[in-house]
């Protein structure tokens, strides 16, 4: 299962899901029988590879559960943490109070 374990990426950036499943008496599994969800996010959509730029900030336990053709299920976790992408500063003299000003 992608994203390695307990990875960081930044807000907005492209994340790729993938897993693979095999059954027994299926062999290869569907898309259909791959679903992927956030625990901060809830459901994000099915298929073996998923690649996604809308995780909302923060810690996410991601989960693919994978469904046979009988029904039965078997799921996998991975922890994500998306953070806020650094921000542009700059900097400004005011020179009426000598002081310096931040803004971002």
């Amino acid at each position: 299962m992608a994203p390695l374990a307990s990875a960081s990426v930044i807000s907005g950036a492209m994340v790729l899901l993938s897993g693979v499943a095999e059954d027994l008496e299926d062999g290869y599994l569907p898309e259909s029988a791959f679903a992927w969800s956030s625990d901060r996010d809830g459901a994000l959509g099915t298929g073996r590879a998923l690649t996604l730029s809308t995780l909302s900030m923060g810690a996410h336990v991601l989960t693919l559960r994978v469904t046979d053709s009988d029904g039965q299920s078997t799921t996998s976790t991975v922890s994500l943490n998306v953070e806020a992408a650094a921000h542009n500063t700059r900097l400004r003299a005011d020179r009426s109070t000598d002081r310096t000003l931040i803004s971002g």
